[in-house]
């Protein structure tokens, strides 16, 4: 009798092949300088050491190159994507898997933000004094100002997050922000009733995307113009409403790899009805949620233009170059906390 039985032998060179499959893959094909699965650049094979220290970091170094370049990697790197997230046990630490496979973002402290489980007083009164002063500095030109903060996806769709994370408190940043500038005197609106009572009806953010969908900025958009006094400029959401439009996986799929195997769907609206205007000028200053859906949306309510926050790295002098007659600060939650620079 040999050392196996004979029925185990074939499972053997069955393991054996599968061990030598990457190294066949390695040896055939050719080298690839970007990963696909990962959208990042491969570390290269390392030169001929010059010096000491080229040597001591040369194992490391091949070690790298020999990690990047194994055989049929980026597709092995997609299965275990296709597993981990099927088993909702993301790949990337900046995302949590909730219920009905929503994605969220936790970086930047979104997900504490949301369930109210920090509050950074040292940046949010300076966040607060910046914006009370860019206020007091508008007015004195007169130029209408009005301050907003897009909410977090998990501070909406608390539906969809974890179990774990199903149980905010009652105090968040967003509602201390709120309270330190009306304190100060500006002006402020609170758009989470709007959006979590639309949310009720649909959903107002991307499954598997960071941001909202057209819905959420349609909601947040006739949210700010009633603020500014100009209920006029709402739009109607319903009967612009054309049903939805297929899309691949958000950013929060490319994170865990599987944006190629996932499906969203975004509202699509006709607002070709709605007569464009010339004036006033509305300055919005915000990041990826307002740039990317209210230039499309924003008609019957003057001129829109944009203007990136860069995290509070902006001043007056930027603001009074567009010439605006109105104002709009829309910094997403997580930005909402920015320190400005000095």
């Amino acid at each position: 009798m040999g050392i196996l039985a004979r029925h185990r032998r074939g499972w053997i060179v069955i393991v054996v092949g599968l061990l030598l499959f990457p190294l066949f893959g390695q040896i055939t094909r050719p080298l690839e300088r970007t990963s696909s699965a990962e959208a990042r650049n491969l570390r290269r094979l390392p030169s001929f050491p010059q010096s000491w220290d080229n040597w001591v970091a040369l194992p490391r170094a091949i070690d790298g190159f020999l990690s990047d370049h194994f055989g049929f990697r980026d597709q092995i790197i997609h299965a275990n994507a296709l597993v981990r997230y099927a088993l909702s046990s993301p790949t990337n630490r900046l995302v949590v898997i909730g219920r009905d496979h929503w994605l969220f973002y936790v970086g930047d402290e979104a997900l504490e933000q949301s369930l109210g489980l920090v509050a950074r007083m040292q940046i949010l009164r300076p966040f607060s004094d910046f914006v009370a002063n860019l206020h007091r500095q508008l007015s004195e030109r007169n130029i209408k100002f009005l301050l907003t903060i897009v909410p977090n996806k998990s501070t909406i769709s608390l539906d969809k997050l974890p179990l774990w994370a199903s149980n905010p408190s009652n105090i968040t940043e967003y509602d201390i922000t709120l309270k330190l500038l009306s304190e100060r005197g500006v002006p402020v609106l609170d758009v989470r009733p709007a959006l979590l009572a639309a949310n009720a009806l649909n959903p107002v953010y991307l499954r598997t995307d960071t941001h909202w969908n057209g819905f959420g900025a349609a909601v947040t958009r006739d949210e700010i113009v009633a603020a500014l006094g100009h209920p006029e400029w709402r739009i109607d959401i319903n009967r612009s409403f054309q049903g939805y439009r297929e899309r691949n996986g958000g950013d929060l799929a490319r994170f865990l790899g599987v944006a190629n195997d996932v499906r969203d769907h975004q509202p699509i609206f006709d607002l070709s009805t709605y007569e464009r205007l010339d004036a006033p000028t509305v300055l919005v200053i915000g990041d990826s949620f307002t740039q990317n859906y209210f230039p499309s949306i924003w008609v019957n309510g003057g001129r829109l233009v944009w203007m990136y926050h860069a995290r509070c790295a902006f001043d007056l002098s930027d603001v009074l170059s567009h010439n605006p007659d109105i104002v709009v600060f829309a910094p997403t939650e997580r930005y909402a906390s920015c320190i400005p620079k000095s």
